[in-house]
């Protein structure tokens, strides 16, 4: 019997605000877009739920990149708490401190 392989698709990330001006935009982007499929993993009780499913996470960062806001929009409590924990754990040097960002992220079960 074949196991049903869960995974995470990142099939669009976009970070809006404002970057520092000494950083190049377009390294800081490629940055924590693989950042972002590297460190955050599916949420179980998105696994559960048989389909895909979009959810928008604004953060904000602190002068060294550290995650110190965030705020993930989902319906799912659970999921919602998980992926804010695993995003506090991330770092994005190279944005502005104490602005809004916003990613949206696509997770898939396959």
């Amino acid at each position: 019997m074949m196991n049903t392989i869960k995974s995470l698709i990142l099939v669009l990330v976009l970070i809006t605000g404002t970057l520092n001006a000494t950083t190049n935009t377009e390294d800081v982007l490629k940055s924590a877009s693989l950042k972002i499929k590297e460190s955050l993993k599916m949420p179980s009780e998105l696994s559960q739920e048989n389909r895909s499913q979009k959810i928008t996470i604004y953060f904000s960062v602190n002068e060294d990149g550290d995650v110190i806001k965030v705020n993930a929009k989902t319906k799912n409590a659970e999921a919602k708490k998980d992926l804010e924990e695993q995003f506090r754990h991330l770092n994005f040097k190279g944005l502005n401190p104490a602005v809004y960002n916003s990613i949206d992220i696509n997770f898939k079960v396959c």
